[in-house]
């Protein structure tokens, strides 16, 4: 398909409107496949973004931080407000993990099959299930192991052309739709109200409060079995099993919770004890120490 350059701004010969839950760069993906780019990056490159090797700055897109007006402008789109920004800011401050974001694109191969683009909602960390079609999203190929890529030529494929299909036909436990629900129900603009069977636990929690939460007990969880939440470079599989028990742990707070606690002394977050839970989560002692002396100074 011909691409020819306008006085003063890029010309697209394919310019969709962009669905109201669809995701920005999944959004990209789409315009660069319709008009005959190779994959986004090089579609912003022709708008005047010139990262290197046609790269894109995909985490930035995805959480807000990148002032896209320019490149929407140039390409004649219409601005865009992040759907994910307000979640992300929130967990700029405060004492929570810094991980929202998943790091490959998750998909749900039924939705792209009947509507035809990526949700938002899949490229947050804790939403591992599509609660439309109750099946485990996902992000890599069966046939070859490797990841979902953002850099792939068309929306509903994988990178060597292969379609998307469902690894597993089986729908996904009941614990975890209900956790990808509950997350689902913490979004901006939701209004479905409370899942259905919501740990009393999370009663009232913000998104960030309760991925906090939820995240803490995972690092804690899996180093009990000898392991380590690493969670951006776990499939979305893997992580949808560590999210599972740590539901089943929320639904019988506290005494399950207190059972994990008990375990603690000999079994600390990491061989360096107290540093093992600096490792994902800020050091609560240093900031109440440093509040409690800025509020001295105040009081003199």
């Amino acid at each position: 398909m011909e691409i020819y350059q306008g006085k003063g701004s890029c010309k697209l010969l394919f310019r969709p409107p962009k669905k109201a839950d669809e995701c920005l760069a999944g959004y990209f993906i789409r315009i660069a496949e319709g008009n005959g780019f190779a994959h986004l990056g090089h579609l912003l490159n022709y708008a005047g973004l010139n990262w290197k090797n046609n790269r894109a700055p995909i985490h930035q897109i995805l959480s807000g931080q990148y002032e896209l007006a320019p490149l929407l402008n140039a390409l004649g789109l219409p601005e865009y407000q992040s759907n994910i920004s307000k979640i992300y800011q929130s967990f700029q401050r405060g004492i929570d993990t810094p991980y929202i974001l998943a790091k490959y694109p998750r998909v749900c191969p039924q939705c792209l099959d009947e509507q035809g683009y990526c949700k938002f909602q899949w490229a947050l960390l804790p939403i591992v299930v599509c609660s439309r079609h109750k099946r485990v999203l996902i992000d890599i190929n069966p046939t070859t192991a490797k990841r979902l890529r953002w850099y792939r030529p068309h929306v509903s494929k994988f990178d060597d052309e292969t379609s998307l299909i469902m690894e597993n036909e089986k729908l996904a436990p009941l614990k975890l739709l209900r956790h990808s629900q509950y997350f689902e129900s913490l979004l901006p603009g939701n209004h479905k109200g409370t899942v259905h069977r919501t740990p009393i636990v999370l009663t009232d929690l913000t998104f960030r409060e309760a991925l906090s939460l939820i995240h803490f007990i995972a690092h804690y969880q899996t180093r009990l079995e000898g392991s380590s939440f690493n969670l951006v470079s776990l499939h979305n599989y893997d992580l949808a099993y560590v999210y599972e028990q740590v539901w089943k742990t929320l639904e019988t707070w506290p005494d399950n919770f207190y059972s994990l606690l008990s375990q603690y002394v000999d079994n600390p977050m990491s061989r360096k004890g107290k540093a093992g839970l600096s490792n994902h989560f800020r050091d609560l002692y240093e900031r109440l120490h440093r509040q409690n002396a800025y509020s001295d100074v105040l009081d003199r």
